[in-house]
């Protein structure tokens, strides 16, 4: 049976609309491959970056994976920097008021001025240490994050449509930043009423709500005004237990704005470099961050 015009006018007309939607497919499964190439560097990226920064920010406060998973943080050395801190302020207030106390004591007061320059050296030669630990502290923070990154420069990606660069640390001091948490106090409770210096903390500012001493701020007595008494911000056990390591989101990092305070967060930001070639050539540098805190302090003992 012959053909006739209007048949082979619709069959032609079919074969178009077949070739044009097979081209749209293609070009919509070129996009795809790209697009997904793409999805997949980021989220790499991101899972890489997540846990470089949590590695770094572990190493700040210590702490042992199992211990922490009991409910401890045995090391916990921002903690415990805040409790000796803490009783040596204590320390001071106390010698301080024997001093005044004694005044007409002779001998007595002569034992009590001899404890109070003990006190007080002891506070000038903690800060000193405190010091010391905020330089220790954030430096094996980036020893760790450099350390983590290094050892992906093994990774790249190189297929057909895409091609990943190794993932590597901004530029910088973009790279690292240090902070705390934010609206997080120190793991310090206020002394027992029985301390004389806890009847004058509640006039003096240094205290939260929660009766947790501030952090970040620099807690100087009445008297000795000239004695620095700084408290760290620590997440504060609960229940006995410790505030494990963990990411965090962006809006509850605070960048340090101390720099002379001991850190317990870390930023770190990465890039890594994409290129496709699908629909021509197509690089582009990807960046990621991510936030994370290290392990909260545990009860002064």
């Amino acid at each position: 049976m012959k053909l006739t015009a209007q048949n082979r006018n619709q069959k032609g007309n079919m074969l178009i609309v077949v070739l044009m939607a097979m081209t749209l497919a293609c070009v919509a499964g070129v996009v795809a491959l790209s697009l997904g190439g793409v999805y997949l560097s980021q989220t790499l990226l991101q899972d890489w970056t997540n846990s470089i920064a949590l590695s770094g920010a572990c190493s700040l406060n210590g702490g042992d994976a199992q211990d922490q998973s009991n409910g401890i943080n045995s090391s916990d050395r921002i903690g415990q920097m805040n409790n000796l801190t803490a009783r040596s302020r204590a320390e001071v207030f106390e010698s301080s008021t024997s001093v005044q106390t004694s005044a007409d004591l002779g001998p007595l007061h002569d034992l009590a001025e001899q404890l109070h320059e003990s006190a007080v050296e002891g506070a000038q030669l903690m800060e000193t240490e405190r010091q010391k630990l905020r330089t220790e502290v954030e430096i094996e923070a980036r020893d760790e994050v450099r350390t983590r990154a290094e050892k992906l420069q093994q990774y790249h990606l190189v297929l057909p449509w895409i091609q990943m660069s190794a993932p590597k640390l901004a530029t910088g001091n973009e790279a690292l930043e240090f902070g705390h948490l934010d609206k997080v106090q120190s793991n310090v409770m206020q002394l027992d009423p029985s301390n004389s210096v806890s009847a004058i903390d509640q006039n003096t500012g240094v205290l939260h709500t929660n009766h947790r001493y501030l952090a970040n701020k620099d807690a100087r007595l009445p008297v000795d005004g000239n004695l620095d008494f700084k408290f760290s911000s620590l997440e504060p056990p609960v229940k006995h237990e410790v505030a494990p390591a963990r990411l965090i989101m962006p809006s509850s990092f605070a960048k340090e704005q101390d720099a002379d305070m001991i850190p317990s967060a870390v930023r770190v930001v990465m890039v890594m470099d994409v290129q496709t070639q699908l629909v021509g050539q197509n690089k582009q540098q990807l960046k990621v961050i991510s936030y994370a805190t290290t392990a909260g302090g545990g009860e002064m003992r």
